[in-house]
C-alpha cells in the first residue's frame, strides 16, 4: 500500500479544517440574512396594516373606513395586487380590497391586540404572506371618548396580504450565490494551501535530493540548505558531522 506524502496530508487536513469553518460561517451568514429579509418583509407588511387600522374611525354615525384607492393603488393593481379584508365583530365583512373580487382572506378568531403572521396562497394563485390584527377602532374626537362610548365599542379584524414570491426568489438567489461563492473560495484556498505547503516543505525535498547523490566511496558531500528551518537545523548539522566522521574513519 502506497503511503501518502506529508505534503498531501498537511494540505488535505488544513483544507478540510478551513473548509469546515468556511461552510459553517456561510451557513450562519446565510441563515442570518434570510431571517433579516423575512423580518423586514413582515415589518413592511405590519406597517401597511397599521396604516389601514388608522383609517378605521368610530364616530357618532358608526364605524367608518376612510380608504381611497387612488392613494393606495397597490390594492387595485392588476399586475401585482395586494389584498386586505376587514371584518366586524360579528365576523361579517365590513370592507375588502377590489383585488379580492369574490375571494376571502383567512379569518381566525383571536384575542385583541394580537398580531399573527401566516403564509398562504393568494386569490391569484401566488404564494403570499398575511398579517392579522384584531383592534378596537379609534374614536377621533376627544369629546366623544366617554366611558359609555368606549364601553360600547366593538372589536374589528383586519387581514392584509401580499405576494412573497419575490422574497422567496431573492432568498433562493442568495442561497445559490452563497453556495457558488463557498465552492470558489474552497477551491482557491485548496490551491493556495498546496502552494504554501509545497513551499514550506521545499527544504525536505532538497535534503532528499542531496541524500540521493551520496555514495559510499565519496563522503565529501555535505547537506547544504540555505536558511534551513529551525526544526531541521540541528538534524542537518548532526548528519553532516556523521558524514565527516565516516569520511575520516
Amino acid at each position: 500500500m502506497r503511503t501518502q506524502s506529508i505534503e498531501y496530508k498537511l494540505g488535505r487536513n488544513a483544507a478540510l479544517l478551513i473548509g469546515l469553518v468556511l461552510i459553517l460561517s456561510a451557513l450562519i451568514i446565510n441563515f442570518t440574512i434570510t431571517v433579516w429579509l423575512e423580518g423586514e418583509f413582515d415589518e413592511t407588511l405590519e406597517s401597511k396594516a397599521n396604516v389601514l387600522v388608522t383609517l378605521v374611525k368610530d364616530s357618532t354615525q358608526g364605524v367608518e373606513f376612510d380608504f381611497a384607492d387612488e392613494f393606495m393603488t397597490e390594492f387595485g393593481d392588476p399586475v401585482n395586487p395586494e389584498y386586505f379584508q376587514l371584518w366586524a365583530e360579528d365576523q361579517m365583512t365590513f370592507e375588502r380590497s377590489n383585488s379580492l373580487k369574490d375571494h376571502n382572506l383567512p379569518y381566525t378568531k383571536d384575542q385583541i391586540n394580537v398580531t399573527r403572521f401566516q403564509d398562504l396562497v393568494l386569490a391569484d394563485g401566488r404564494n403570499g404572506r398575511m398579517i392579522q390584527i384584531i383592534f378596537t377602532p379609534q374614536i377621533p374626537t376627544i369629546e366623544n371618548r366617554t366611558k359609555e362610548n368606549l364601553a360600547k365599542q366593538n372589536q374589528m379584524t383586519l387581514v392584509v396580504a401580499k405576494e412573497r414570491e419575490s422574497l422567496d426568489q431573492l432568498i433562493f438567489l442568495i442561497h445559490i450565490a452563497s453556495i457558488f461563492g463557498t465552492v470558489v473560495i474552497l477551491l482557491l484556498i485548496n490551491f493556495l494551501l498546496r502552494q504554501a505547503v509545497r513551499k514550506g516543505l521545499q527544504p525536505l525535498a532538497t535534503i532528499k535530493e542531496q541524500i540521493k547523490l551520496l555514495e559510499a566511496n565519496n563522503l565529501k558531500a555535505r547537506l547544504e540548505i540555505k536558511n534551513p528551518p529551525e526544526e531541521l537545523d540541528d538534524d542537518i548539522q548532526q548528519f553532516n558531522q556523521l558524514l565527516e566522521r565516516l569520511e575520516f574513519s
